[in-house]
């Protein structure tokens, strides 16, 4: 099953932890975030409260929710992020909007969701519950590439939840036609990519 191998693959320990690290780390790749010389200190302060909301989120996804529900989750990620931490966050690449965008978010909100799906019932020898199937999937690179769907702008330059939900809807009507729901239909293309 594609949970068991995207598991094994990317969180052998099944870890709760490692899970919020990749999906901060999977949110900022190749994505321009930061102000030129930030205090290593404030760095972490802001990867701190990224790794505490997403807690929060999650444990808001242990009941079954629907895509509306996970878009509220993207925009207010962003906003909490933004009035916290909008100063650090002013890069110098001008092809990108300042402040953490819509990209941050929902990657880093699908990730995370990925994994506590995938994690299943066990986290080292502490019980962990999981959570059902997510109504959504990340939107990246490796997605675009393996869909080809078109994309408005790089999935790093996204900052409007109709850019978001337009790739939803195209990624849904792609699991539709194989009657597969979209967190299942992502998760067996991208292991086999």
């Amino acid at each position: 099953m594609c949970q068991e191998l995207f598991i094994q693959t990317y969180n052998p320990l099944r870890s709760a932890d490692f899970a919020l690290t990749q999906a901060i780390n999977s949110s900022l790749e190749h994505n321009s975030t930061y102000t030129p010389n930030i205090n290593p200190t404030l760095k972490n302060q802001f990867k701190n409260r990224w790794r505490a909301e997403l807690t929060t989120i999650g444990n808001l996804f242990v009941q079954q929710r629907d895509i509306n529900f996970y878009y509220e989750q993207v925009i207010r990620l962003k906003q909490t992020m933004n009035e916290t931490f909008y100063n650090l966050l002013m890069h110098p690449d001008p092809r990108y909007e300042y402040g953490f965008r819509i990209s941050h978010s929902q990657k880093s909100i699908s990730i995370y969701l990925k994994h506590l799906w995938c994690i299943g019932n066990q986290q080292g020898g502490e019980v962990f519950t999981g959570i059902p199937e997510p109504p959504c999937c990340p939107i990246d690179g490796i997605m675009q590439k393996i869909t080809r769907v078109h994309y408005n702008r790089r999935w790093t330059q996204m900052n409007d939840l109709n850019e978001v939900s337009y790739v939803i809807d195209q990624f849904q009507n792609l699991a539709r036609r194989q009657n597969l729901t979209i967190a299942m239909w992502e998760c067996q293309l991208f292991q086999n990519r």
